[in-house]
């Protein structure tokens, strides 16, 4: 056969990287090797290039999260190596440090109510970090963030004293115990106090109580207080203790000022008890990671913990009840690594293991816990940011990095896995101990892209899914720099993928830009092609 009768090959579009399997095994419109490139409909063109972040220049970034604050406007947070926490925003020249833990490597964040909660760890240990705390930034670029929560009044605060008064009112007779709990400037209510509460015994019946010398904070986000007290207890039942009793909320003082106050109530007003006050955390310790369920936070792996979650109170993001809030998982050498809503289940994932937890409208101690999966879980940052320009609580699915491969999860993890083209080049660099790659991913609904971080292999993955998100429609190539990708996030306006460094000369925060020219492409194990036009598809003749 000449080659005047050989029939052409006819390729008519270019379907990125392959790697599985021998060489002979890659199919013809796909390369062994695909490197600084990015789709276009039927071609391909060498990838965008990166340049300055819009904002104040930072270097040694180990994370990085969009933020979107109320005072300020949109900006990114960020932990360096030094340990210092910033926020960047409003172009290059507004940067806040608003908190140093010179030992924290890692960060978990959740946004709410305009505030940033967060909470440091390690970037190799799924846990929170050691004899550190839950923290609360409010955003304003001029206040530092302090521990989340905050510690009853004590005896230093003032011993408050309770007495009949002379004015007639609707107290009852009996013995009455009083306290008060403080307020903060985020909400949070704390325990009672201080260390001697008033006893009032006995109070008279048919006049008012009369309290003096009330505890007030020394703490400047304290700004109001609340006056806590039991129903008349009879005098010749009462025991002595006085914390034994129920508490309810009675009067709420607006100020962190007044020290005398008469107070009048009916025994039968008081519904509301106080008495889960005793059971929360004063300052929360740091979680291991965070993320939010059905209006509350989720925090996981506090300190040495590595099976247990703890869930705030609906709408209360410092309010974890140590009791009531603990959701624990049976024990197991490897620590939860990520907690995700999707489709109204909170779903509980280690390096090797996946669990459904379901609110049954019960405390979160009595939720229902299912296994999903005994052998395949998901790795710490290995869930995409959800959000407007990324990963949707309403979608079809979620999309995971583990060690096995990137997944697609309904409910189930499907095969073939969404990483199936190159499964090669997974089984080969990922590793095989559960959770011992860094692997952070970012999807951008907008642009139809997946990013994976993987600063261990000094790139990107980057996976086009524009004619659809399945292991044999999505395009994948690899994206290297002049730097270690330590860290991405998606910034909304406009939308940016910003790419943090730790290491290297050129270490810092970047983004990339579009239309920006970029080094060398590689579209084969040995081609190269410098050109930043877009190459069209090839066609025989």
């Amino acid at each position: 056969m000449s080659l005047r009768d050989h029939e052409p090959v006819i390729i008519d579009e270019f379907n990125g990287w392959w790697q599985r399997g021998d060489i002979d095994s890659c199919p013809l419109d796909h390369w062994t090797d695909a490197i600084n490139v990015q789709f276009a409909e039927s071609g391909f063109t060498t990838r965008d290039g990166v340049g300055a972040s819009p904002f104040q220049n930072k270097s040694n970034i180990l994370r990085v999260y969009s933020y979107n604050s109320a005072p300020v406007g949109e900006g990114v947070v960020i932990l360096n190596t030094s340990g210092e926490f910033w926020h960047l925003y409003n172009g290059a020249t507004n940067a806040f440090k608003f908190l140093t833990i010179v030992t924290a490597t890692d960060f978990a964040r959740v946004e709410l109510f305009e505030r940033l909660y967060f909470s440091p760890s390690t970037r190799d240990s799924p846990n929170g970090l050691g004899s550190e705390f839950y923290y609360v930034y409010k955003g304003d670029g001029a206040t530092a963030a302090r521990k989340a929560g905050g510690t009853a009044p004590v005896n230093a605060d003032g011993i408050m004293t309770a007495a009949n008064s002379a004015t007639v009112g609707n107290v009852s007779a009996g013995v009455h115990i009083f306290a008060i709990a403080y307020i903060t400037d985020t909400g949070f209510i704390t325990a009672l106090g201080p260390d001697t509460l008033a006893v009032l015994n006995p109070a008279t019946g048919g006049f008012k109580v009369d309290l003096a010398t009330i505890p007030k904070s020394g703490a400047s986000f304290v700004t109001d207080r609340w006056i806590l007290g039991t129903k008349a207890i009879p005098t010749t039942t009462y025991n002595g203790d006085s914390r034994g009793y129920e508490f309810f909320f009675i009067q709420k003082i607006g100020d962190n000022t007044t020290t005398s106050l008469t107070i009048d109530f009916f025994d039968t007003e008081l519904l509301d008890s106080a008495d889960n006050l005793f059971d929360y955390f004063a300052n929360p310790p740091a979680f291991g990671g965070l993320s939010t369920y059905h209006g509350r936070v989720i925090g996981w792996n506090p300190g040495n913990a590595i099976d247990s979650a703890y869930a705030s109170d609906v709408g209360s993001p410092e309010a974890f009840n140590q009791v009531d809030g603990l959701i624990q998982l049976a024990a197991s050498e490897y620590g939860i690594t990520v907690c995700q809503e999707y489709r109204d289940v909170l779903y509980m994932f280690r390096a090797n293991q996946t669990f459904g937890a379901s609110d049954n409208g019960d405390i979160p101690s009595n939720w229902s816990i299912v296994t999903i999966d005994e052998g395949i879980g998901c790795g710490k940052h290995g869930v995409p940011e959800v959000g407007d320009i990324g990963q949707s609580l309403n979608q079809e699915q979620l999309i995971l990095v583990n060690n096995a491969g990137i997944f697609q999860f309904n409910g189930l993890f499907t095969r073939p896995e969404l990483s199936y083209k190159i499964q090669d080049y997974i089984i080969a660099n990922f590793g095989f101990t559960p959770g011992s790659i860094h692997a952070q991913i970012a999807i951008d609904a907008r642009v139809t892209r997946l990013y994976i971080a993987l600063p261990d292999l000094n790139l990107i993955l980057m996976g086009d899914y524009r004619n659809g998100l399945s292991p044999k429609s999505i395009k994948w190539t690899k994206w290297t720099f002049g730097f270690e990708p330590s860290c991405i996030c998606l910034f909304t306006d406009p939308n940016k993928l910003l790419i943090g460094s730790r290491t290297g000369t050129d270490n810092g925060l970047y983004q990339m830009i579009s239309g920006q020219t970029n080094d060398v492409l590689y579209v084969t194990g040995t081609v190269k092609i410098p050109n930043p036009t877009i190459i069209t598809a090839l066609i025989g003749d």
